[in-house]
C-alpha cells in the first residue's frame, strides 16, 4: 500500500510557503499523528471541512465521513442534497472566517479541512487536528486532491480523478496551442465591476481554457476596478460568475459599455454552476474549463458539454445529474 509522506514540523509549515497542500497540526502532536497516518494505525472518520472543500470529498468518495460543514450562500444546498443526500442531516460547524471552537468540538472530529486562509490558532489551541489546503490554482487544487487521498486512504480515487483532469486538460491545451491570438476574457464576481486578480482562481481558469485574462496584472485576490479601466482594457469576452448581482442583459444594455468588443459581439456568458460555479476552485471548475474553452474556441475545441458535464457527475461525483438539471446548468 501506498504510505503517506512522512514530513517533519519545518517541511510541513515549508509547503504552506511553496503554496502546497498543507498539513499543519498542534505542534506537541505533529510526528505522531502523521507517523500513525503512515503506518495505518489512525484511521480518519468524523471530519468537518469548509464549503470549499465540500467538493474535493466526491472525487474521493469520502463524504460520508463528513458531520458538519458550514453553511453558505455560494454552495447550492439543494443540489448539494441531490449528490449527497444525507447532507440535510449536517448540523453547521460555524463560518470558518471565525471558527467556532465549542460548536467543532462538540462534533468531536478527528480532522478539521479548511483553506489556507482559515484562521486556526484557537482550533490548535484546543487540541483540533486542522489540514489546510491552498486551492487558488487548479494545479493546485489536483494536488490536493492527492494530498487528502494519501491522508484519507483514498489514493486510487485520487489518482483516477487526476487521470481523469489531466485527459481534459491536455486536450485543452493540444488544441488551443496553435492559436495565434489567445481570447481576452473579462471575468466579472460578485458584479460587473468586481473582477480578479493574477493570484485568483479564475485567471488560471482562463489561462487552462486558452484565454487570457485581462486582468491578470492586478493583484489582491478579488479586485474592484472602474467601467473605465474595463473599457480600457476592452475585452474580447466577458464571463460573469454564476454569482455576479449583474445579468446578461444588464451587461449588454448598459450604455456605459456599449462601446466594448465583447458587448457589441454578443460575446457575454453566465459561467454555470451547479453545487458551486464553475469558477470556483473545486472539482467542478473542470467543466468552468471545457464550457470556456468551447464558448472560446468552438472550432476548435468542439466540446459536448451536455455530455461531458453528465460524465463528469457520473464518473467523478459518482451521481447521475437528471436531465432537468443538466439542461438548466447547460444554458446557464
Amino acid at each position: 500500500m501506498q504510505e503517506t509522506p512522512l514530513y517533519t514540523q519545518r517541511e510541513t509549515k515549508s509547503l504552506l510557503t511553496l503554496g502546497q497542500a498543507v498539513l499543519i497540526l498542534t505542534v506537541l502532536n505533529v510526528i505522531l499523528f502523521i507517523i500513525s497516518l503512515s503506518l495505518g494505525r489512525y484511521k480518519i472518520d468524523p471530519i468537518i471541512v469548509s464549503k470549499a472543500i465540500l467538493g474535493i470529498l466526491f472525487p474521493l468518495k469520502s463524504e460520508d465521513k463528513l458531520i458538519a460543514t458550514p453553511r453558505g450562500k455560494v454552495v447550492n444546498l439543494n443540489n448539494f442534497v441531490k449528490v449527497f443526500p444525507n447532507a440535510k442531516n449536517l448540523p453547521d460547524a460555524s463560518h470558518f472566517r471565525d471558527p467556532n471552537v465549542e460548536t467543532i468540538l462538540s462534533y468531536k472530529p478527528d480532522l478539521v479541512i479548511t483553506t489556507y486562509q482559515t484562521p486556526i490558532k484557537k482550533l490548535e489551541e484546543a487540541g483540533i487536528p486542522v489540514v489546510l489546503l491552498n486551492l487558488e490554482s487548479p494545479q493546485l487544487m489536483l494536488k490536493s486532491i492527492q494530498f487528502l487521498g494519501n491522508i484519507l486512504g483514498k489514493y486510487e480515487q485520487a489518482r483516477q480523478a487526476l487521470i481523469y483532469f489531466n485527459e481534459k486538460l491536455n486536450y485543452i491545451k493540444d488544441k488551443t496551442i496553435s492559436v495565434n491570438k489567445k481570447a481576452t476574457v473579462y471575468i466579472a464576481g460578485a458584479n460587473i465591476l468586481t473582477t480578479f486578480g493574477g493570484d485568483f482562481y479564475q485567471t488560471y481558469l482562463a489561462d487552462l481554457a486558452g484565454a487570457l485574462s485581462i486582468s491578470k496584472d492586478l493583484k489582491g485576490g478579488k479586485v474592484n476596478v472602474s467601467v473605465e479601466q474595463i473599457l480600457l482594457w476592452n475585452p474580447d469576452y466577458i464571463v460573469l460568475a454564476s454569482y455576479c448581482a449583474d445579468s446578461v442583459d444588464d451587461v449588454l444594455n448598459n450604455p456605459k459599455l456599449k462601446d466594448l468588443k465583447a458587448v457589441k459581439n454578443k460575446n457575454v456568458f453566465r459561467m454555470p454552476s451547479y453545487i458551486l460555479s464553475y469558477d470556483l476552485p473545486t472539482p467542478e471548475s473542470i467543466l468552468g474549463i471545457m464550457w470556456l474553452s468551447d464558448k472560446l474556441y468552438p472550432q476548435i475545441v468542439n466540446f459536448d458539454i451536455e455530455k461531458e458535464a453528465r460524465d463528469f457527475y457520473k464518473n467523478v461525483y459518482n451521481f447521475n445529474i437528471p436531465p432537468e438539471d443538466l439542461k438548466a446548468v447547460i444554458g446557464g
